[in-house]
């Protein structure tokens, strides 16, 4: 399961590098608006490089809450999507960490830690995604499953103890009635 984190934005959409660098999807080169000997932004394109640039520092502390809460369930780094800037660079305009969310099988102790990390990592961000509340409310709900589990395990052990007229209270009672 992914924590989406931050889906393309509508105002700068993926590029169709599809997660990739720029430099990886360009052949390995990445040129800026200087590098082309091109004139300086107009303020209008400068206006806009500066939005990219607050949107790739969000994008990727959103990733790092991610990965930096998800511990050992987080599967590699973040993925990235990248929108080219008018001055020829690229910048983070989504992301997403893949953490594993599935449940410990047959350890219902186990599975309720594991869902318990994998919501601190899914609501990490300090604005979280819808598909990060998703994955925590998903998280949350195989943390109450594992309860009751647990809970069904600990009621039959009981039951099994107290089967026997020896120990359950009031057998004797129930042995001369």
């Amino acid at each position: 399961m992914n924590v989406s984190a931050l889906p393309a934005s509508p105002v700068f959409p993926a590029a169709a590098s599809q997660g990739k660098p720029a430099a990886a999807a360009s052949g390995g080169k990445t040129e800026s608006a200087a590098d082309k000997g091109s004139q300086p932004l107009d303020p209008q394109s400068q206006a806009k490089v500066q939005e990219l640039q607050k949107r790739d520092r969000e994008v990727r502390a959103h990733e790092a809450a991610h990965v930096a809460a998800g511990g050992a369930y987080v599967r590699g780094g973040p993925s990235f999507q990248y929108t080219t800037g008018p001055d020829g660079k690229s910048y983070a305009t989504g992301g997403e960490v893949s953490i594993d969310s599935a449940p410990v099988p047959d350890d219902p102790a186990a599975t309720i830690q594991k869902m318990r990390t994998v919501q601190r990592a899914a609501l990490a961000p300090a604005q979280p995604s819808a598909q990060d509340r998703s994955v925590a409310a998903a998280a949350a709900q195989n943390e109450a499953e594992a309860r009751m589990e647990q809970l069904r395990g600990q009621l039959g052990a009981s039951q099994n103890a107290s089967a026997s007229p020896s120990s359950s209270p009031g057998s004797l009672i129930n042995e001369f009635a």
